[in-house]
């Protein structure tokens, strides 16, 4: 039985691979292996359908442990007889600096790592699975994606910006398939402890949310992963019409499906991937969270997968003074309570919100102040904003509304402290 389900999983996978026209055995190619059940599975069968890999592994520099991930995938490659190429990174540090959340930070900087390991290779093997999908597919259905964002990932997928031929061989995968195949072949693997952290919304939906799901309906795993694909086909043939309607024909259109460029009438050059950018300006992919919270004085409000924000009561004595901030942290700010009309709220922004930045006269656009503060589009959503009944207070992290500034008669002053899902300092 045993013997039969290993050989079952490496036929899946040897199948997908086939079906989906990912790179042969002979071609160079790189595994991702983090040294969880999935990669592991992934490098064990890629090496049993004759791959000689190079093995890319990235410590983001969050878990005390991660060396130790490291020193097995590490000894896991050289067992195998493998190239392995491993790095170190600091996902908080940079998580700070570009103002994204851990996970956020964390995915750019391995994606990073992973296109400068793939250098001269022609595909980088991923281990997601179905649960991986659905998993996926509640997340940016929490966040507020369209049809597109909920499309299930693709076995494979050209990503020009980062120079990557993504390989997903294991989507018809379940985790139990893999760790059924690990132990019927008596393999071990690492057990990430931060896969347990709540404050992070996929392990939020893994381990809450998907649960009660299957208390309703033990089912519902392969109704989520057939309603991913079904969007997937339903949002293909729109782009294939949107195509069509720009002059393209067939072999084209399956070419830029496919991921690949393709150039329109009058020479110009269309990426695909980002069909809607390129032409609209927008992507529909993944939006950002909406949120709209009560913040009590004194108390906290909890953004999930984007933080906390705390407010407390001071009291000052005459004459009043208060820093804005303290120096270079702009996690706190430091306010008026008797300019604060209507309680307060945080919320995410909105076009055509205005405030008056601190040293400043006149209102401004929001959306005006972001891109003078180079804050990416993808991310000016995850900014929370301390409003009143009618005014931003503050855009946290950034800067406090000039009307809501310690004054020399302030009395009673509200401290405000936002704090980044990676529970920053």
């Amino acid at each position: 039985m045993a013997a039969s389900h290993t050989r079952e999983v490496v036929r899946e996978i040897a199948a997908s691979i086939e079906a989906a026209g990912m790179p042969g055995d002979a071609r160079p190619v790189v595994a991702a292996i983090s040294g969880g059940a999935d990669s592991v599975c992934l490098l064990h069968a890629l090496v049993e359908l004759g791959y000689r890999p190079r093995v890319a592994h990235l410590d983001h520099g969050i878990r005390a442990e991660a060396a130790d991930d490291a020193a097995f995938v590490r000894d896991l490659a050289s067992s195998l007889g493998l190239e392995c190429v491993l790095d170190r990174g600091d996902a908080p540090a940079y998580a700070k600096r570009r103002r994204l959340s851990l996970e956020a930070a964390a995915r750019e900087l391995r994606y990073a790592f992973l296109s400068e390991a793939s250098q001269g290779h022609e595909g980088l093997f991923l281990a997601h699975t179905a649960d991986d999908q659905i998993e996926t597919f509640l997340l940016r259905l929490i966040r507020g994606a369209g049809a597109a964002g909920l499309s299930a990932m693709r076995p494979i997928e050209e990503r020009r910006d980062l120079g990557l031929l993504l390989c997903r061989p294991m989507l018809s995968l379940w985790r139990t398939d893999v760790e059924r195949y690990l132990r019927s072949r008596q393999v071990s693997w690492r057990e990430d402890a931060s896969n347990r952290d709540r404050r992070f919304l996929r392990n939020r939906v893994r381990h809450e949310l998907l649960p009660l799901l299957l208390s309703m309906n033990p089912g519902i795993k392969h109704v989520l992963l057939r309603e991913a694909a079904t969007l997937g086909q339903q949002h293909q043939h729109v782009e294939a019409e949107l195509l069509r309607q720009l002059g393209l024909q067939g072999r084209q259109i399956a070419a830029a499906l496919r991921g690949e460029a393709v150039v329109l009438r009058g020479g110009r050059r269309l990426d695909s991937r980002r069909l809607w950018t390129d032409l609209l300006g927008e992507s529909p992919t993944e939006l950002p969270p909406k949120f709209d919270v009560e913040l009590p004085v004194p108390g906290v409000a909890e953004v999930p997968d984007v933080g906390t924000v705390e407010a407390d009561l001071l009291q000052l004595q005459a004459p009043a003074r208060a820093p804005h901030g303290s120096g270079s942290d702009r996690s706190t700010e430091i306010i008026d309570a008797a300019a604060v009309s209507g309680g307060l709220r945080v919320r995410s922004w909105k076009p055509g919100d205005r405030f008056i930045p601190l040293g400043m006269k006149d209102p401004r656009k929001l959306q005006d102040f972001f891109v003078d503060s180079h804050v990416p589009r993808s991310q000016r959503g995850r900014i929370p904003l301390v409003v009143d009944a009618g005014s931003i207070v503050w855009v946290a992290g950034m800067r406090m509304d000039e009307r809501f500034k310690i004054a020399p008669t302030t009395r009673t002053a509200i401290r405000l402290r936002f704090v980044p899902v990676d529970g920053g300092s």
